[in-house]
């Protein structure tokens, strides 16, 4: 109830979320029983955003203490962050203008597309919305995990 939410709806994400966590303990169980690489599209986390949307996907996160932005801790030199002005401490809000809440989602954007495809990274840094450009691929950076704050 914390991210505004009242006492049915809390109770229904958490449920889902519940739920959710067991289909993916299944099929890991599953991928190991036949002893098969785990698919790692079905992800949770994906299955409950697209069912409340990525506002009150962002209010649940933030309740519950999760990372809503991908915070970047490290820099590597001579990568696409770094020519592209990305500095320690900024949280990458979107990717090619998705929403991205933590590394996987990031992870999951510049994978799609075309490869080198220049794309609009908007970023906060203290405080203030910017948006930085990058080619689509690897972006080198490391990732904290700072959350909302």
């Amino acid at each position: 109830m914390e991210g505004g939410f009242n006492a049915d709806q809390s109770q229904r994400i958490m449920q889902r979320e519940s739920e959710l966590r067991v289909e993916a303990l299944y099929a890991q169980y599953e991928a190991a029983r036949e002893s098969e690489p785990l698919d790692l599209r079905f992800d949770s986390g994906d299955v409950l955003r697209q069912e409340l949307g990525d506002i009150d996907y962002e209010r649940y996160l933030k309740a519950t203490g999760q990372a809503t932005t991908v915070v970047v801790q490290r820099v590597l030199a001579s990568s696409p962050a770094q020519n592209a002005g990305l500095e320690p401490g900024d949280q990458i809000i979107r990717y090619a203008g998705r929403r991205v809440f933590n590394i996987s989602d990031l992870n999951k954007g510049i994978l799609e597309g075309e490869r080198g495809q220049t794309v609009v990274m908007e970023v906060l840094r203290d405080s203030q919305q910017i948006q930085v450009y990058v080619p689509r691929g690897p972006i080198g950076i490391t990732s904290g995990r700072r959350g909302f704050r």
